[in-house]
């Protein structure tokens, strides 16, 4: 057994990088202002994160976005200068360039002192500005060889290498500070009245405390990589380092230098929870838990369970490794390592001499440990439970049952367990299969109604000395993969994540109360205590409260990374990955005074300042509302919001904008709570009435209304023979359009088509062509019964009309075997999406066929192309028949002034269609060869396409 000493160096963090919503990795520099954001310097530029969003601030003629050195002046403006030498400043949420009259050197440090901004000019310069106008104040004159530039308390230092100078706000130098022989002073920080230098030389990185009367030396590090930065933190004093950070306390002298060991660091501050931010220039920022930063262990084991046993914690994980942790002295104890590493799902504690009667096997070990004996379930035993002296309760990978003990007890369930032996190998088994051939994932035990359940993927069972049965919830299967019982509740976690919950022998039941924040991803009991994990938030419920209430232990990434918690007198502990992690419960619950803010309010004509009431116009009637939570750990908190004395509204936990559509003109008051915590009336503002509803305007109204009754009667009875008028024209319009899709209909199947459809039918069957005729009478039906199904409708879909127009044209070319066509379709067009007036195209190409191509000798050819070009569908349709005029000739020797009844129908049609706004165009070209003798018509149709 291998025994070793926790080490508490590797604290648990949060991680924010690119991948989980950070701009980006190259973070230089951080500040928490006075209302509690989180400002970000990065190779992007400015951010401001609120722990929901991260906003950017730039503006035009930026030479570059990336920067660092973030301060705040006494106005709350927050102040960074980019790493080409340029100070920026945000106010009223808009970043703005400071107008200084002289530029910054390429030391982009700065210090803002007593409405100062204090840099070094690009002539060596120390140049105190007007933090508002800019101007110059005063400017006083360096050598070139100074190396840094930085504020401490209310004085502004420049370094020199071996020197540093401090001056006050009045440009007046107090004191000037020296390094030790052979050092270089990278900064100085102060603490109670004395000053730090971290100073570099001789191979070593020094720290130095610095009074009126000695300096003394108080730690040292073989100085390896370059130094990023030097901040304190209370008593705490962090050297940034390119391969991590020192930490260094300045009262009890003891350092750490092993957080983020290898990291490239860059600043470091701590937020009003007390909890650490530490940045890096390549891998984002590092967030340290108050809570968790002292109180983390790394684990000699990955990914483990925990269970409690007395002052210790057993601690297994699936590859067969068993350590004990002690509590007391922070030591893990290796006490089983698997061979085969077989999966370890569970460990529980006996008596000693309880198992007796029990046989090791591929299942389960035994483990004495101390004055207990351990079983140890592997493989596909997956829970146990004790019920008496003489059996124990199993749930396994293909049974669920009990194992006897021994025979010399008498137990309840002694019948029972005889009735289900299993004998099938061994006369006197100690095994007891109420179920078999399933897969059992977890059981538990009522000792009061000595009932036990069975969750298993067949449902859940129940087995009572008595009977074994199904337990359903409104007659469905419960499909489980936990079930507990805890004080005559017995709890069924639901594969769907909900928890169900039945009361001593009661109906099953959906618990409203414990469904609170459903679904759950993790479920576990401990004693009294509850806890439930989403994918966001971890809970605990205290089951033996009277008011259940849940508390929220905030830890960002706890739910996705969680394997296992644990209470312990005044703490939790928790396995994530490979570390212990160790939280005092007093920090467990959601903090109810959650900083808030509203950012703006934002109508059509732009953003505004929420801050005092804002008068919108009558045509501002929508608006939005943007808020921050400043919520770094993801607790989600309760976000409620009222119109007035309305009822509360909840805010989506996924946006922090609240919509306000239409608004009435009238006077508002939006309130707020956020986790219980009401601010009445934060927000007011007002929507004017429209001018023609103001009082001046209404007494003019009124005023001439008076004046104009008489008018209003007359102007009425002229409006409403206007009316009569048009109702009657429209009337007479819809009269038309119906008799012209009426005779479009009469066109389609004029008597010569019937006729001649039937001789060609009849002609068939007299030559005995069964299977033409067939075909042909089937083409036909289907062609009449589409035509009869779209006199019914005023549009059809491009794909209807090009399916009726195959059918047409095939029983045409059944009649003249030289007909030969093509339709082509653009790949653009989806014609199941473009709708056209029904029957608009038929009566076209009847004429192609009837009057062009009837006549000519030869082939016949007939081309139909559809396109769409800028909304407009074109139908093209084009034969190389004897053209129209030759056609108009003999139909007029036929037929004195012969007129084609579809032509006209259609185009009729088409003038009614037009009125309607439709814009169908028809245009019909001549074709003549080389000779100008005529060679066909061209026709095209152009349809808007709506």
């Amino acid at each position: 057994m291998l025994n070793a000493t926790a080490s508490g160096q590797n604290p648990y963090s949060i991680h924010l990088n690119k991948s989980n919503g950070l701009p980006c990795n190259e973070i230089y520099n951080l500040h928490q202002d006075k209302r509690g954001f989180i400002w970000i310097a990065s190779d992007l530029g400015l951010y401001r994160y609120d722990g929901f969003e991260y906003k950017g601030y730039f503006t035009s003629n930026m030479s570059s976005k990336s920067g660092s050195y973030i301060r705040e002046d006494e106005k709350g403006r927050i102040w960074y200068s980019t790493f080409d030498a340029r100070l920026y400043y945000v106010e009223k949420d808009s970043l703005k360039p400071f107008a200084s009259e002289n530029g910054l050197s390429q030391n982009v440090e700065f210090a803002i002192i007593d409405n100062k901004v204090i840099t070094i000019g690009r002539e060596d310069f120390l140049l105190f500005s007007e933090i508002n106008s800019g101007h110059i104040i005063q400017k006083i004159p360096l050598p070139p060889t100074y190396s840094s530039l930085y504020p401490l308390d209310q004085y502004c230092l420049v370094g020199f290498g071996s020197t540093v100078q401090l001056y006050n706000s009045q440009g007046k130098k107090i004191s000037t500070l020296y390094a030790e022989a052979g050092n270089n002073i990278y900064k100085i920080a102060s603490f109670e009245g004395k000053y730090y230098s971290v100073e570099i030389g001789k191979g070593a990185t020094t720290i130095y405390e610095i009074n009126k009367q000695s300096k003394k030396l108080l730690y040292s590090e073989p100085y390896r990589t370059s130094i990023h930065g030097l901040y304190r933190i209370d008593n705490q004093l962090f050297i940034l380092k390119k391969d991590g950070l020192t930490r260094f306390n300045l009262i009890s002298h003891e350092s750490n230098t092993q957080i983020l060991q290898g990291i490239s660091t860059s600043h470091v501050i701590k937020d009003t929870g007390g909890n650490l931010w530490i940045s890096s220039p390549f891998e984002g920022i590092s967030i340290f838990p108050s809570a968790a930063s002292l109180e983390s262990y790394a684990l000699p084991l990955s990914n483990c369970k925990i269970r409690m046993l007395d002052n210790e914690l057993l601690l297994f994980n699936g590859e067969g490794l068993i350590y004990t942790f002690n509590l007391l002295n922070h030591t893990f104890q290796n006490i089983l390592t698997d061979k085969n590493k077989a999966s370890i799902y569970d460990v529980v504690p006996f008596s000693t001499g309880n198992l007796e009667g029990l046989y090791e096997d591929h299942n389960l070990s035994i483990l004495p440990y101390k004055n207990q004996t351990l079983m140890v379930l592997k493989s596909g035993l997956k829970e146990i439970k004790q019920i008496d002296q003489k059996y124990i309760a199993t749930a396994s990978t293909g049974a669920a049952g009990m194992i006897r003990l021994n025979n010399m007890t008498l137990s309840a369930w002694d019948s029972i367990a005889l009735n289900y032996q299993d004998t099938v190998f061994e006369k006197n088994s100690m095994l007891v299969h109420f179920l078999q051939n399933i897969r059992t994932k977890s059981l538990c035990f009522d000792s009061n109604s000595k009932t036990l359940y069975y969750a298993s993927n067949v449902g859940v069972y129940t087995a009572t000395p008595n009977k074994v049965s199904e337990l359903l919830y409104k007659q469905q299967k419960i499909y489980a993969s936990k079930v507990f019982h805890r004080k005559g509740q017995t709890l069924f976690f639901l594969n769907s994540g909900e928890l169900l919950s039945r009361t001593k022998i009661g109906e099953v039941a959906l618990d409203t109360a414990l469904n609170l924040n459903a679904p759950y991803q993790f479920v576990k009991i401990q004693d009294s205590l509850l806890f439930l994990g989403t994918d966001k938030e971890l809970f605990y419920v205290n089951l033996d409260s009277k008011a259940l209430s849940f508390r929220q232990i905030p830890f960002s990434d706890v739910p996705s990374e969680l394997n296992d918690i644990v209470s312990y007198q005044n703490y939790f502990l928790f396995s994530i990955n490979n570390l212990l992690i160790k939280t005092p419960k007093e920090n467990d619950a959601v903090p109810s005074n959650i900083p808030f803010y509203i950012n703006y309010i934002e109508s059509k004509s732009g953003k505004h300042d929420a801050k005092s009431p804002i008068q919108f116009a009558s045509t501002e009637s929508d608006l939005k509302i943007n808020f921050s939570v400043l919520d770094y750990f993801h607790a989600n908190p309760s976000i409620l919001y009222k119109i007035n004395n309305g009822i509360w509204r909840k805010v989506d936990a996924t946006t922090r904008t609240i919509t306000l559509a239409s608004l009435s003109p009238d006077d508002y008051s939006i309130s707020f709570s956020i986790n219980g915590k009401i601010y009445e009336n934060l927000l007011r503002f007002s929507i004017n009435q429209k001018w023609y509803l103001r009082w001046w305007f209404l007494s003019l109204v009124v005023l001439a209304v008076l004046s104009l009754i008489y008018l209003y009667y007359k102007g009425r009875l002229r409006n409403s023979q206007k009316e009569s008028n048009l109702l009657l024209e429209k009337a007479n319009l819809e009269k038309d359009l119906r008799q012209s899709m009426l005779s479009g209909i009469k066109s389609q199947m004029n008597p010569h088509f019937l006729f001649n459809a039937l001789n060609t039918i009849q002609s068939y069957i007299v030559t005995e062509e069964k299977t033409k005729a067939s075909n042909y009478l089937s083409k036909f039906s289907k062609l009449t019964r589409k035509i009869l199904e779209m006199s019914d409708r005023e549009t059809v879909t491009l794909q209807e009309e090009v399916d009726t127009l195959v059918l047409y044209i095939d029983l045409e070319k059944m009649r003249f075997q030289e007909l030969n066509y093509v339709i082509e379709i653009d790949k653009n067009i989806d014609c199941k999406k473009i709708w056209i007036p029904s029957m608009i195209i038929q009566p076209y190409v009847e004429n192609a066929i009837k009057h062009g191509l009837l006549h000519k000798e030869g082939d016949k050819q007939l081309f139909i192309r559809m396109s769409a070009v800028e909304k407009i569908l074109l139908i093209h349709i084009e034969d190389n028949g004897i053209g129209r005029k030759q056609s108009a000739a003999i139909n007029n020797s036929k037929h004195h002034n012969h007129s084609s009844f579809a032509t006209q129908a259609n185009r009729k049609r088409v003038e009614l269609l037009n009125t309607e706004r439709n814009e169908i165009a028809i245009e019909y070209i001549d074709k003549v060869d080389i000779q100008g003798n005529a060679c066909g018509t061209s026709i095209t149709i152009k349809i808007p396409i709506k």
